[in-house]
């Protein structure tokens, strides 16, 4: 009877100093957030890892605050017997002024470990520049609307600030509202991802009217309000033209430069010569191949074109041989300069 007491009172004795070892910290990302600026709120638990029942974690009374999201939590181990967790959750501060978090912390087993209290002091927006349309939306964001196919558009949202906040933001010109085919929200704070795939009336041209307030830039933005629509469409095709233009402007002038290097360096030497000066500057086996054939049917031929390929072998070579070799003509001009 009396080793049963003893055993007891070890036991007894024993679950304070195993909640002793846990220790509890409330963090949070931003002391000083505006209105309607999401805020994530951390509870650091570190905790042995064995001896201790299950931890409960005990989240600080934020009243004055909406809980935007729980992004998933993580476990940092510290060596073989004690590790650290972080659980996050993401609120949203919906008035001004100091707002006290108390009641964080862990419980384990029966015994409440309370986190030390922190308060977020919370600034108002202002008022100097607020846009009519502006709801509420505090944070970084970016908003692309792209045509997806005939009447459909896809708006592309991205940012830290609370994306579900945004009502459908497109309208067409007349004023009609597309039609929401799909909604999908991606990431956790701050890297909130979401797509809306909407659905126009036929010659509907979208317009985004959407305004926020960006911390970074200490003001408000709204975006432009020109529709999406023809002449829009127009410069698209315009500057696509153009960059076609540039890249094969661009190409026939690495074709040129090829040629006029390899006639310089070239000119004057034998066929195997050339094919082994060639190989040394790296030529790929291949494409020297393609030359060496290319040559050997120009002097099969002793043509007017095939004497010429002795005093200017670069500027016979073909188009598609010159666009490869100007990939190595740098090297080719290191290697012998």
């Amino acid at each position: 009877m009396k080793t049963f007491l003893v055993v007891l009172l070890m036991f007894l004795g024993a679950l304070p100093a195993e909640a002793g070892q846990v220790r509890v910290r409330l963090l949070v990302s931003d002391p000083r957030p505006l209105v309607g600026q999401p805020v994530r709120l951390t509870l650091e638990i570190e905790h042995p890892l064995r001896g201790i029942g299950p931890l409960r974690p005990r989240w600080p009374n934020a009243a004055g605050t909406v809980l935007v999201e729980e992004p998933p939590g993580q476990t940092v181990r510290l060596g073989d017997d004690r590790a650290i967790e972080l659980l996050h959750r993401v609120v949203r501060p919906l008035s001004p002024g100091p707002l006290r978090l108390t009641g964080g912390g862990v419980v384990v087993g029966t015994r409440i470990i309370a986190a030390a209290e922190r308060t977020l002091t919370v600034a108002a927006l202002p008022p100097k520049g607020r846009p009519a349309n502006f709801t509420g939306l505090v944070g970084q964001i970016r908003a692309d609307l792209v045509p997806v196919g005939d009447s459909r558009f896809a708006l592309h949202l991205s940012g830290d600030a609370d994306l579900n906040q945004i009502p459908a933001p497109v309208t067409c010109q007349d004023g009609t509202e597309p039609v929401s085919l799909q909604d999908d929200i991606q990431g956790h704070w701050p890297n909130w991802r979401r797509t809306l795939t909407l659905l126009t009336a036929p010659g509907c041209r979208p317009r985004l009217q959407l305004s926020w307030y960006d911390p970074g830039k200490h003001g408000y933005i709204s975006l432009p309000e020109r529709p999406w629509g023809p002449s829009v469409a127009v410069a698209g095709l315009a500057l696509a033209a153009f960059l076609v233009a540039v890249f094969f402007g661009f190409e026939a002038w690495r074709v040129a430069r090829c040629r006029r290097i390899l006639t310089r360096l070239l000119a004057g030497l034998s066929h195997q010569h050339r094919l082994r000066r060639l190989a040394r500057a790296g030529v790929p086996d291949p494409l020297l191949q393609c030359i060496d054939r290319h040559w050997r049917r120009l002097e099969h031929r002793h043509d007017r074109q095939g004497a010429s390929a002795w005093t200017q072998p670069g500027q016979t070579l073909p188009w598609t041989i010159c666009r490869q070799l100007a990939s190595t003509i740098d090297k080719f001009r290191r290697h012998h300069s």
